[in-house]
């Protein structure tokens, strides 16, 4: 559970203890696809899943407002 939480915080995210409560009954066996539909939607979410892009191809020279 521990892993679970380390790795929704990379998202930005924290567990609510009631929430931790709910994942702890979560069954063993239907733990892993929980855990990856979970990240795979913070992903989608945050933008994570995309390639980075650059926004200022020319910084510092040209920048919105500069």
């Amino acid at each position: 559970m521990g892993a679970l939480s380390i790795e929704v915080q990379a998202y930005g995210f924290v567990f609510p203890e009631v929430h931790l409560a709910a994942l702890a009954r979560i069954q063993a066996k239907a733990f892993p696809a929980f855990r990856t539909d979970l990240l795979a939607r913070l992903a989608r979410a945050t933008g994570a899943e995309g390639a980075p892009r650059t926004l200022f191809r020319k910084f510092p020279y040209e920048t919105p407002g500069g």
